[in-house]
């Protein structure tokens, strides 16, 4: 692997992290309106159900944060990015 293409290793895999812990948040978000929902129905099989996807999900985002553990101390000064718009997005 030459050096430029590694250089971008690091922060194309912390993006890839940071779009990963977006969506599972989007979708607990999602999860958690349903769940408003249908609490006012007081249909508690689907409450369950929903409970349960909501919790396969927190496991989700618990390990998207593990692996993002080793990027917490690192400077984001200095992190090298393929532009200007990769910085944005995951910023």
């Amino acid at each position: 692997m030459n050096e430029p293409t590694r250089q971008f290793d690091a922060t194309d895999r912390l993006a890839e992290l940071i779009r990963k812990k977006r969506q599972v948040l989007l979708q607990l978000r999602e999860l958690g309106r349903r769940e408003q929902g249908m609490a006012a129905t007081g249909d508690a099989s689907t409450l369950l159900q929903l409970a349960t996807a909501k919790q396969h999900l927190v496991t989700a985002l618990q390990m998207v944060e593990r692996q993002l553990n080793c990027f917490r101390d690192d400077d984001p000064d200095q992190r090298s990015w393929r532009s200007k718009a990769d910085r944005q997005a995951c910023a």
